[in-house]
Parts: C-alpha cells; structure tokens; sequence
C-alpha cells in the first residue's frame, strides 16, 4: 500500500473524484480560523503554480481561492466586485505596470532633524557608551561693572570646542587673551580631562593671534566663504597652569559650567560684529532628507546646512535593519543635489572611526584633518568633497 500524504486544502469534490479512481480519501474538515489559515497558504500555492506556467487554468484557481475567501470572511463575492470596481474608478487598475519608487513630501525640519538625532545617538552610545557634553564659561573683570574679555565653549567628544572668544580692544596686548585660553585649558583639563581645545575661525587677526600664541593650524576650508580660509587650530593641554603668562593687569576670573546668561549674549554680538566687519553672510539654510518605508518606518536619515557657501553633513545616521540597502546613498544624493541647485560646490563633514569615514569616502570626500583621542582612544576626521 502507498500513501500519499497532501497536507492541504483541497477543491470540495475531489474525494468524490478520488473515490471514483478507486482510491481511498481520508478528509477533515476545518473551520474558523484553521481554515482561513488554509485558505490562505492554498492562495499562495496557487499563485506559485500560476508563475510557474502561466496557464489560465491555475489563474481560475487563484480566482476560485478568493471566492471562498470572500464567503469565509462573511462577503459576498459580488460585493467584492463591486469594491473592486470602485477602487478602479478611484485609483486606477493594475494594467498600466506602474511601479512606485518612493513619494517625497516637505516635513519639519526640526522633527525629522531630532528623529535622525536620536537614531545617531543611539549608535555612538553603542560604539564608546554614554558621553556627556559640559560647558564652560570664564571671563576676566576689572571689576563687577567692567568686562575685560571672555572665552566660552563645550566639550564635544572630550575636545573643547570654544565658541565664543573676545577681549575689548582697550585691555588687548597686556595677556588676558592667553590668560583666558591658560585658565580654559586647565580647567577644562582638571574638570573634563579634555586633552584638548579646537578652535575654528576665519577671521585673519583671529587666526594670526593663534599661531602666534602655541595653537597649531591641522587643516584649513579654503574659500569658506569666498576669499577666506576657515582655519582649524588645536591646543593640548598638558602642563597648562592659569598662572603661565598671568595677568599684567589688575582683573579677576569668574567662571560657570553653563552658556546662559549676559556673558554669553555679549559674546554672541561680538561674534556678529566681527561677521559684519568682515562682511561674512551668517545666513544658515537646513535641510533633512528622512526615508521611510511603505509603513512608515523610518530606515535612516541625514540633516546639513548651508552656512558661508559651503555644506555642513551635520548628522547621518542608518537603522540597523536598512544598513547595506543603499539607505545612506540615497538621503546623501537628495542633501547633495539640494546643495548644488543652491550653487553650492564645496562640502564637508566630520566623522569618527567607528561611524562612517569608508561610505564617505567612497562617496569621493577625502580626508583633510585627523584628531587623535576625539573621544579619547579614537580618531575623528574631518573630511570634504569639492566639485
């Protein structure tokens, strides 16, 4: 005796055409949901059988599945006929092969920049754990009414980023420039253990006042904007004491692990001062290209700016489950071509070891300056792509 094990659902009369082969059927019958579970894998049996051949006889059992389906689910197949019917008045049929790629809509920026954020978070907490990112402000007074200068910045990956240096010309060339780096850097090295400060600027006094005081120029943007050079300065600080070089002048420090308040406003209009002197546009234009799929799942994303003729990637970030799909190519073509219909040529971005320096540089940027222990035990690079 052979037996012949089929496992599944069957047309209502073949045990009657079995029967009449002089052949034995053992049936069940099923019910609820163990047979829309059946229906179901029959529908893609069919549909297998229909790729494979073509012939009209197996497109008239996928049509017969979905009959049943119908009465299963308590609908008539007319009904569906007429559901049909009117989703082709509203949207078309299928007959045209029309194949979507993708939809793009305008969104916010700041949410969709927020929601790449976190995803970029997330990974670089996976790479080097949690990174925390204080502030520093120190400024020197003659006295409580009297502000003589000011330096104010952040820890970004346990470099001090400074972002906001000034000394009111009447007190310039006695050292409470230096004096203000030297207690910077001390402070910084004993609270953070930062192992360094970075200072970027395009200001040509600025620029010639840090070479001239120990800072060393890694890397430059040329043309950033047109006719200046964006210099990149650093300055270790080992062996720094806010004595080195004090103070020739009567004044005091004061300090706070904060960027709020007078000091910091007065900074910020000095910065816009100098940008108006030197007839810099500080005008910044952003942009996120966010990729979501059909269900609204979000695969990845990128958010730059456009700020003194140049694009800024400022954050790129990929789900684990869309890496390797072509996500980052995508998101970084639309942000590119964005900044070329604007006129712009010239972009960069910065990057560290375990992120993404190999998908950027097969993208054609090229490495222009290397920061060693930025976050301590690793590299980051600052790259650009200049058309």
């Amino acid at each position: 005796m052979r037996i012949i094990v089929y496992n599944k659902l069957v047309r209502n009369d073949i045990p009657r055409v079995i029967e009449e082969n002089q052949k034995i059927a053992k049936t069940r019958t099923v019910s609820d949901m163990a047979f829309r579970q059946a229906l179901e894998a029959k529908l893609m049996e069919e549909l297998k059988e229909w790729q494979e051949s073509y012939d009209p006889e197996e497109l008239a059992d996928l049509f017969e599945v979905v009959y049943a389906m119908a009465e299963e689910s308590g609908h008539s197949i007319e009904e569906i006929q007429c559901l049909a019917k009117d989703k082709r008045k509203q949207k078309g049929g299928f007959s045209e092969g029309i194949w979507l790629d993708q939809v793009e809509e305008e969104s916010e920026i700041a949410k969709d920049k927020e929601i790449i954020g976190t995803g970029l978070r997330a990974y670089n907490r996976s790479k080097i754990g949690e990174k925390t990112f204080p502030s520093l402000l120190i400024e020197i007074q003659e006295d409580k009414q009297k502000r003589m200068g000011a330096i104010a910045g952040k820890i970004s990956w346990d470099y001090f980023e400074i972002i906001g240096f000034y000394v009111e010309p009447e007190y310039r060339g006695v050292g409470i420039g230096k004096a203000l780096i030297n207690a910077a850097a001390f402070e910084i090295r004993k609270r953070f253990g930062a192992p360094k400060m970075e200072f970027v600027t395009s200001f040509p006094e600025l620029k010639s006042y840090l070479s001239h005081t120990g800072w060393k120029q890694q890397a430059e943007l040329v043309d950033m904007p047109k006719g200046f050079q964006n210099g990149f300065f650093y300055l270790t600080t080992d062996d720094i004491s806010p004595a080195e070089d004090g103070l020739q002048v009567k004044g005091s420090l004061v300090m706070q692990e904060s960027l709020e308040g007078e000091t910091v406003d007065w900074l910020q209009e000095k910065n816009e001062e100098l940008y108006k002197q030197y007839g810099i546009d500080q005008t910044r234009e952003e942009k996120t290209v966010l990729m979501l799929n059909a269900d609204q799942e979000v695969l990845g994303g990128v958010y730059g700016y456009i700020e003194r003729e140049w694009l800024y990637i400022s954050l790129l970030w990929v789900g684990k489950s869309a890496r390797g799909l072509g996500v980052g190519n995508r998101v970084m073509e639309k942000i590119e071509s964005w900044a070329e219909e604007k006129g712009i040529r010239n972009f960069y971005v910065g990057t560290a070891e375990f992120q993404a320096r190999p998908f950027y540089e097969k993208r054609g940027y090229r490495v222009i300056n290397t920061c060693v222990d930025q976050p301590i035990g690793f590299e980051c690079y600052t790259l650009i792509k200049e058309r």
